[in-house]
């Protein structure tokens, strides 16, 4: 049985702040940092080792990858970055508060665009906008061509992205349907174990730590844009 790790990076300054983050690369806000010193905890208690792990090149990432391996005791290990896992690019939402956005776009508009698979935010003033279906045309030929590899090699891998980023891997690794997708979110440093058959199949999945602590914070990311949240 081969197997992934994937975990979401901890919260970030703009997690905390319930804003789009995208391409803005922001630090760890101080409960980002402690998320991901818990996560490595629970890696270990669970004894999970890796022989290389995968990021994008936004500080968010690299960070928590940083602190879990610290607190792993791990820090040899070789570590890749790529653009590739980078956060989708929100268009003219970065920045911008996701329940401000659904007052001004209408809430329904703001689901689509955070979790649809082809709808993409109006562009940004730098042209720049994505949706699901371009991270996941990037993210593909990393997946093909760095992280099966190294699955395939026989490497523990772990795989520290964002919430697209790693929607899309999921969608590439479990051929999901785009409804499929539209319900899936990912919580904050949270590892994700990813297991497969000797071909690369997928075959089962599962959140290392409480079950119900894990299931609130799943809900809460999916509650993230609407208007009637805490309320």
């Amino acid at each position: 049985m081969k197997k992934l790790v994937l975990i979401r990076h901890g919260e970030s300054i703009l997690n905390k702040t319930n804003s789009f983050g995208g391409w803005l690369d922001v630090d760890l806000s101080i409960k980002g940092i402690q998320e991901a010193q818990h996560a490595a905890i629970l890696l270990q208690q669970n004894n999970h080792n890796f022989d290389v792990v995968h990021t994008s090149i936004l500080k968010r990432s690299i960070k928590s990858a940083n602190i879990m391996l610290e607190t792993m005791n791990s820090l040899w290990v070789s570590q890749k970055s790529s653009w590739r896992l980078n956060e989708r690019h929100y268009g003219i939402l970065q920045g911008m508060n996701k329940k401000e956005a659904s007052i001004k776009y209408g809430e329904e508009q703001i689901k689509q665009w955070r979790r649809s698979f082809s709808q993409k935010p109006p562009q940004s003033l730098d042209g720049n906008s994505e949706s699901l279906e371009d991270v996941t045309i990037r993210v593909r030929p990393y997946w093909e061509d760095c992280i099966a590899k190294d699955i395939n090699q026989n490497k523990q891998v772990l795989v520290v992205g964002h919430s697209n980023s790693l929607r899309a891997l999921l969608c590439i690794i479990k051929k999901l349907s785009e409804q499929q997708l539209l319900e899936l979110n990912i919580p904050t440093a949270t590892p994700l174990v990813i297991q497969f058959n000797d071909r690369l199949q997928y075959q089962d999945e599962f959140y290392l730590g409480n079950q119900e602590q894990i299931k609130q914070k799943i809900k809460q990311v999916a509650n993230q844009g609407s208007l009637k949240q805490n309320k």
